[in-house]
């Protein structure tokens, strides 16, 4: 039976003795681990002894490591070698753990973005893993607005695939999408990374907004002051 574990947890196996050994009487079983694939943690991998006392079964974990390589499905595999007073089972003697490798994705430094309109906003993208070839990142959702998107592709190779590259998103003046979010999708191609999807909805605010709430806190503040002035001199006279 072959079971699943995530990379980076370990790979648990079970051994058992039919019989039992007597009370106060172990044995030490030969036990051989091989990897199919790169994820057994170091010094996990060859052989080793596990002891099964009269409870007849051992337990015992094979240590997995978490790394930033995109790569295949491994296999974590215990294999009971012969040895001295047992004799391994025909047909049951090995066991399997598939070390499943984390689903790469996209890391974009932002979900959401405001920018006024006139002004821009940006954000940056990067790979989580490192993946064996080129991969293309392609940016679209603005094809049917007046903004404008700086790249609309980026691609990220094993050598830079951690270093965030930036996208620069413009609204122009009077646009006509002020208010609407607009979605940014980003979706990957080539080596690994084939059909990996991330969002980003970008809202554009309006520009005279802004400076109609600073002429209003102009006129609040001199209509406090005003008052304040005129309450001092009803003081004073």
């Amino acid at each position: 039976m072959v079971v699943a574990s995530p990379e980076g947890q370990a790979a648990r196996f079970t051994v058992t003795a039919v019989p039992a050994p007597p009370p106060g009487e172990p044995i030490s079983v030969n036990v051989g681990i091989s990897d199919s694939g790169d994820f057994a943690a170091t010094g996990q991998s060859g052989s080793r002894s596990v002891t099964i006392d009269n409870s007849g079964t051992a337990r015992f974990t094979v240590s997995t490591q978490d790394d930033a390589v995109h790569e295949d499905h491994g296999r974590i595999t215990a294999t009971v070698a012969g040895g001295s007073g047992y004799t391994p089972h025909a047909s049951n003697g090995s066991a399997s753990v598939t070390v499943e490798d984390d689903a790469p994705t996209l890391m974009l430094s932002v979900s959401r973005l405001r920018m006024a309109e006139g002004g821009s906003a940006s954000y940056t993208i990067a790979l989580d893993t490192r993946p064996s070839g080129d991969v293309t990142v392609a940016i679209s959702g603005d094809a049917a607005t007046d903004l404008t998107l700086t790249p609309t592709s980026l691609t990220f190779t094993p050598s830079n695939w951690n270093r965030p590259q930036r996208v620069t998103l413009a609204a122009p003046e009077d646009t006509d999408f002020i208010g609407a979010a607009i979605d940014l999708t980003h979706t990957a191609s080539g080596t690994n990374h084939g059909g990996i999807i991330a969002t980003v909805t970008a809202t554009v605010v309006a520009a005279h907004a802004t400076e109609e709430t600073k002429a209003w806190q102009l006129r609040l503040s001199r209509t406090v002051s005003h008052q304040v002035v005129d309450a001092l001199e009803d003081c004073l006279s």
